[in-house]
C-alpha cells in the first residue's frame, strides 16, 4: 500500500481497517477461494498464500488485486476512502524459488523491495539475479 494510503488510513484507525481488508467479504471481492490464505504479515503489510496456485497464476492474482484495489473504494467507520488506493506485491513461489517457508517469505520480500525501488502500484516477481 502506498504510504499516503496508509496515513489516511491510520488515521481511521488501521488496525480495526486492516483487520476489515482481510475480511471475508473482502476475500470474496478479491475472488480468493477458501484454501488461500489473506492476512497481515506485519503492520501495514500482507501475506496471500496460494496453495495449488501455479507462479504464473500468483502472478496474475496480485495485478488481478492490485487493479481492484486500486479502483475500488472502501467504506471505514461510515467514511469512504478512495483516494490514492495503490498495491505493491512482490511475488515468489514455493519450490519455484524456495524450499522453505522462511526462504519463501525472504524471496517475497526481496521482490517487494523490487517493486519499491521501481515506484508504486505494481507488482515483481522474485529474481534470483536482483
Amino acid at each position: 500500500m502506498h504510504k499516503r494510503m496508509f496515513n489516511l488510513i491510520k488515521k481511521l484507525s488501521s488496525r480495526a481497517f486492516f483487520d476489515e481488508l482481510t475480511s471475508l467479504p473482502n476475500r470474496r471481492y478479491f475472488q480468493l477461494r477458501l484454501k488461500e490464505v489473506f492476512l497481515r504479515y506485519g503492520g501495514e503489510e500482507f501475506a496471500i498464500i496460494l496453495p495449488q496456485t501455479s507462479f504464473r497464476g500468483a502472478c496474475l492474482i496480485a495485478e488481478k488485486i492490485r487493479k481492484s484495489i486500486e479502483t475500488r473504494s472502501f467504506v471505514h467507520n461510515g467514511k469512504i476512502i478512495n483516494e490514492d488506493n495503490t498495491a505493491s506485491f512482490g511475488v515468489a513461489g514455493f519450490l519455484v524459488h524456495a524450499e522453505y517457508k522462511n526462504d519463501l517469505i525472504e524471496c517475497a520480500n526481496r521482490a517487494l523491495y523490487k517493486v519499491k525501488s521501481l515506484g508504486k502500484n505494481c507488482w515483481a516477481a522474485y529474481d534470483s539475479k536482483n
